[in-house]
């Protein structure tokens, strides 16, 4: 790996280190000032020096962190990127880890036409319209409601700076207008703006947002999907907006809280343009979602504030809401989440919680009931995997379970009378 630092053209080799003391730990910042330059060739792990944090000025004329030839970055990660500007010369296909430092937005572009070519990449977080682009030749806001057909909308979470080597303008005899290259970008949590299918890749052309993909191109529209595009010349930052019908209504706020051993949660709508079915979804890992509700809205222009009340099983759960329009179309809400914890007369306890391969699990609970109970065993999306049938005194009652011969995984208890009616509050536990 080759390092040196230098002003546009002029060489020279120095590094730029600014050291911070955090605490107990000193934190190291590698960091490039304006008009400044940082050379890399061949393989560079970015996770190489634990706590070093790479950073370029942002501004007009920025300093780079610039990769020759067919160097590349490795481990890049949230943590470990480039917060500021990347310049690429040469004519390879490149990833660009850049990000705002604790946010990786990895940016990857397709082998560009010739050896001289240059591109540069920085992540700017923050509405396209009121956070400007600092670089020529576009400087200044992209307002997100200027844009060409088909774009609908640009998203307000951020976009990427890009620049180009045409006419020397990343350094002596740079070339290249970006024309034709393929762009491969990894985007925020989209969810709520968009689905996937609607989702593009956008450039801001000096006047408008136009379209860069020109047809469905996102994996997915959560955090880390990727959607890809062409690039054309004239393009001076990239943005992500969508096409098509968008949802008739948005959630803004979701909240989960405990109130009397219950779980309360209570969800805001921003405007309401037509009917939709909302579904409250829950998670007892954060993974793996299933539907426990479901309610229409009440179609009202301004919005308005929807609640549902949830017996959850002891523990941490999580919850999103599902909103699907009438023609198909589907976003998610943010995640909220709440922790039960009750210490009433009806609490279980299961142990060992986890429970190993081999082993079975002990349940206990308090009881006023003598007569049949039966133990019920669900997987965390409700289906019902072992029922056991155990004889109910009151007083402190402990059953053996096994489940050598469940899947590893989470599982919820339940114990309840042979007509219905709950002995104890769901518990869950985990099997390894």
């Amino acid at each position: 790996m080759i390092l040196s630092a230098a002003r546009h053209g002029m060489p020279l080799f120095f590094f730029i280190f600014i050291f911070h003391v955090r605490g107990p730990l000193l934190a190291q910042e590698v960091v490039v000032h304006s008009e400044g330059e940082l050379f890399f060739s061949g393989t560079t792990d970015a996770s190489s020096s634990p706590g070093v944090k790479w950073i370029s000025y942002r501004g007009a004329k920025p300093g780079f962190f610039t990769v020759r030839e067919d160097g590349r970055f490795t481990n890049y990660s949230d943590r470990y990127h480039i917060d500021g500007y990347m310049k690429k010369l040469g004519n390879t296909a490149f990833v660009f880890p850049v990000g705002n430092g604790v946010d990786l937005r990895a940016f990857e572009i397709s082998k560009a036409d010739q050896p001289t070519d240059a591109y540069a990449v920085a992540w700017l977080e923050g509405d396209p319209g009121t956070n400007p682009d600092p670089t020529f030749p576009n400087a200044g806001p992209h307002p997100v409601d200027r844009v060409q057909a088909p774009i609908e909308a640009v998203s307000r979470v951020g976009q990427w700076d890009w620049m180009v080597g045409e006419g020397g303008n990343l350094g002596n005899q740079t070339t290249g207008s970006g024309k034709g290259i393929r762009v491969l970008a990894s985007i925020p949590d989209l969810s709520q703006f968009a689905d996937k299918n609607d989702l593009r890749l956008v450039g801001w052309n000096g006047n408008s947002w136009i379209d860069l993909s020109g047809k469905p191109s996102a994996n997915g529209s959560t955090r880390n999907s990727r959607v890809n595009g062409t690039m054309v010349a004239g393009i001076t930052a990239i943005a992500i907006g969508r096409v098509g019908k968008s949802m008739p209504a948005e959630i803004t706020y979701v909240e989960a809280t405990v109130v009397d051993c219950k779980t309360r949660l209570q969800w805001k709508t921003s405007y309401e343009k037509g009917p939709i079915t909302m579904v409250v979804e829950q998670s007892m890992n954060e993974g793996a979602f299933h539907s426990i509700h479901k309610t229409s809205s009440m179609g009202m222009p301004d919005g308005r504030m929807y609640t549902a009340w949830i017996d959850q099983p002891t523990g941490t759960a999580f919850y999103r809401i599902r909103m699907e329009s009438t023609d198909g179309y589907a976003s998610v809400s943010p995640t909220a989440s709440s922790r039960i914890s009750c210490d009433d007369r009806n609490a279980m306890d299961i142990f060992p919680n986890p429970v190993t391969a081999q082993a079975n699990i002990q349940v206990r609970f308090n009881a006023d009931y003598n007569g049949p109970a039966i133990i019920y065993i669900y997987t965390t999306n409700g289906r019902q995997v072992k029922s056991d049938n155990v004889a109910c005194r009151p007083g402190t009652n402990i059953f053996s379970v096994q489940v050598s011969d469940l899947a590893g995984g989470y599982y919820v208890v339940d114990i309840r009378k042979p007509d219905g009616e709950t002995l104890a509050a769901s518990t869950q536990f985990i099997k390894q």
